[in-house]
């Protein structure tokens, strides 16, 4: 048996299980943490350079390797250095006038400072939807049985406003702010908007968020669809059980997005992103699916699709 032969056989054999294992689902391998000791790549290298030509195999793998994690940790930490350092800057205007209320609702808005939203809540509400159209903030989640939808603001720069509209038989609560200065993911920029909405209807939620970071824990709602599109933020998210049937769509650029889903509700993943970091604990790899052993026999789901670029996603069951 060549001895060059064995060892490369070998180095594939290893990465073709460790490949395997990861889709499979058989062990919790993150190839990102790998990346943390590429550089042990040129000890080997320089190594084997000391041993002479009788390692040339060796050398050839070692080179390969290094050819492939270089680009690939250069791509991710470019990746986590734009997310964490991202600045948000845009205009908005401090007019009372441009937020008259139209035909369909009403406009409640401030500028800067401390600020105080809400939307009444009726006893004929039975479903609604919630807008949230977010610039540069720290976004948390509670709940409120006095109105449909509250929103606290302490802002140093920006401007919030909510808008309720309703008629033929929707209810719809639009949260949207604007502002200029500058906000960086990794610092706290005192930018910070606590959300509550009223637990009583049923939600379908349509997130927009530039870049922050969303702190939702959404289990004392009863909601059907979430729809989150973001550029550089990260995002974690805690799923109910409230209903037996719930969408989530995440379009995600640079973000970080984590899942919380229960353990006895059925789960299924799909992704579509390149460049993407998964850690999906718990779930089987099932054609283009990613699924919990009990998806099939589950009487309450949650099917999660994943559209990205350089995106981290994480699903974790508790």
């Amino acid at each position: 048996m060549n001895s060059k032969n064995l060892i490369l056989g070998l180095v594939f054999v290893l990465l073709g299980f460790l490949f395997l294992g990861r889709n499979l689902d058989w062990s919790d391998f993150h190839f990102r943490e790998v990346f943390r000791f590429w550089p042990l790549l040129f000890v080997v290298l320089g190594v084997n350079m000391i041993w002479g030509k009788s390692n040339r195999s060796v050398t050839v793998i070692t080179l390969i390797l290094i050819g492939l994690a270089i680009p690939a940790f250069i791509a991710m930490k470019v990746r986590d250095k734009v997310r964490d350092n991202i600045e948000i800057e845009g205009t908005w205007s401090d007019d009372e006038d441009s937020d008259d209320a139209d035909d369909n609702g009403e406009v409640q808005s401030y500028g800067g400072g401390k600020q105080y939203l809400a939307e009444p809540m009726t006893d004929s509400i039975e479903s609604a939807t919630f807008r949230l159209e977010g610039g540069a903030a720290e976004f948390t989640m509670g709940t409120t049985e006095k109105e449909l939808v509250e929103a606290d603001g302490d802002l140093n720069f920006g401007n919030l406003s909510l808008k309720g509209i309703s008629g033929n038989g929707s209810n719809e609560v639009v949260l949207n702010m604007k502002g200029k200065g500058k906000w960086k993911m990794k610092e706290h920029s005192h930018n910070d908007v606590a959300i509550r909405l009223n637990p009583k209807p049923v939600w379908d939620l349509d997130m927009q968020v530039g870049a922050g970071k969303v702190d939702f824990d959404l289990t004392p709602f009863k909601v059907q669809k979430v729809r989150l599109k973001t550029g550089a933020a990260e995002m974690d998210l805690k799923l109910g059980d409230k209903v037996d049937l719930a969408d989530i769509d995440v379009n995600a650029g640079l973000a970080s997005v984590k899942i919380l889903i229960p353990e006895g509700v059925g789960c299924r993943v799909t992704t579509n992103g390149a460049l993407t970091d998964k850690k999906f604990n718990g779930f089987i790899m099932n054609g283009n699916h990613y699924e919990t052993s009990n998806y099939n026999s589950a009487t309450k789901k949650i099917n999660i699709k994943f559209n990205g670029g350089m995106a981290e996603w994480e699903v974790e069951r508790y």
